[in-house]
């Protein structure tokens, strides 16, 4: 029955932090769930030839402890976490892993190629949270394994001042708790101390769709960003759908969400905004906009921007100059301007509304 397929469980968030894992354990949930992501929009065959393609050609007899815990939390589960670790056990799981799944994956190449767009931004997350770990913020994410609810706490252990500037989501109801309360927002952060900021999110009902006379209960992509002046923790959902439609309808049923019917026209709203306790506010402030849709770039220039320690939220999306965001990425143009690549599901129908938020960090 779908009611029981939808089913959340619950997270509490108060109990991110009674553990003390590894770096980059505390960031694997994120990879996990991107591989998750592809099993949902692609199928379980893609997820297997992405794993496979990515990593099966290695040697994983003469990698590091660590390198072989990062692929070991891709492949097979587990791995960076994990208190009882033995590299001699994870190489000789992987190549039977490898060796178990060499036809399926090798006969799905093409299903490896369409998925690797999710990877990268799976990957790319991933990284975003260990570096954050290494720079003393402690990031834990738990995700329930249907997909329904997910939680996020944060906690600052090294000298210093990190600030915490609020949340954004889509597609998400959201809890949020504060050591020692306090609203935080771009123009008043709150200072993270040893005391966790925790936030405890869960999914919207889904809506039901009728296509080709049946009827489908689909629950829209969605996302959980949380912002610090350290950079952002951002976690990606796919769209899920009972039953389970290809994924070329899949696409289709995205364009009946109406939320996403925006026009570009209305693509972009600059904002300078600045706190002045912590932030500086940049004069002159311009930034290049480019929105991709499948094969269509559209342009909006503005005025040329030299900035350093610059952090920008766009659509609730942040980033800093150089680094990548979920779905966004900031880069400099040969003209000196700042440029968003914004990427968004390959259906033309679908069209984007971005505010640009950008402030500058003593």
């Amino acid at each position: 029955m779908f009611k029981k397929y939808w089913r959340v469980t619950a997270l509490s968030a108060a109990v991110l932090f009674t553990a003390q894992p590894s770096l980059s354990a505390t960031c694997d949930a994120i990879l996990a769930h991107g591989i998750t992501n592809i099993t949902i929009k692609k199928s379980a065959r893609a997820s297997i030839a992405t794993k496979y393609h990515n990593h099966c050609h290695k040697k994983f007899s003469s990698m590091n402890a660590e390198t072989l815990a990062d692929i070991s939390v891709e492949v097979l589960g587990y791995g960076g976490g994990e208190a009882n670790f033995n590299t001699t056990k994870t190489s000789s799981d992987l190549l039977q892993w490898c060796k178990t799944n060499k036809e399926l994956a090798e006969s799905s190449a093409d299903l490896y190629e369409e998925s690797r767009s999710l990877y990268g931004e799976a990957v790319r997350a991933w990284n975003d949270c260990k570096a954050l770990n290494k720079d003393g913020l402690k990031v834990d994410v738990k995700i329930t394994p249907n997909n329904q609810a997910v939680a996020v706490g944060l906690r600052y252990t090294n000298p210093g001042k990190v600030s915490y500037m609020g949340y954004e989501v889509r597609g998400f109801v959201c809890s949020e708790v504060i050591a020692g309360g306090g609203i935080a927002s771009a123009k008043t952060p709150v200072a993270i101390s040893t005391g966790a900021i925790n936030l405890s999110c869960t999914r919207n009902d889904p809506l039901t769709v009728s296509l080709a006379g049946g009827d489908y209960k689909v629950q829209d992509w969605g996302q959980v960003n949380m912002f610090t002046t350290a950079g952002p923790v951002q976690v990606y959902f796919t769209e899920l759908t009972e039953p389970t439609a290809p994924t070329a309808e899949v696409l289709r049923l995205n364009s009946e969400i109406t939320d996403l019917k925006m026009s570009i026209k209305n693509l972009t709203q600059v904002t300078e905004m600045a706190d002045q306790a912590l932030n500086e506010r940049i004069k002159g402030l311009s930034v290049e906009i480019v929105h991709r849709k499948r094969y269509h770039t559209e342009k909006q220039h503005i005025l040329p921007v030299k900035a350093d320690k610059t952090v920008c939220t766009v659509g609730g999306l942040q980033g800093r100059l150089g680094n990548s965001g979920d779905n966004a990425y900031f880069r400099t143009s040969k003209s000196g301007h700042w440029v968003l690549d914004l990427h968004t599901d390959p259906d033309p129908n679908l069209s984007l509304r971005v505010e640009v938020i950008c402030f500058k960090i003593k």
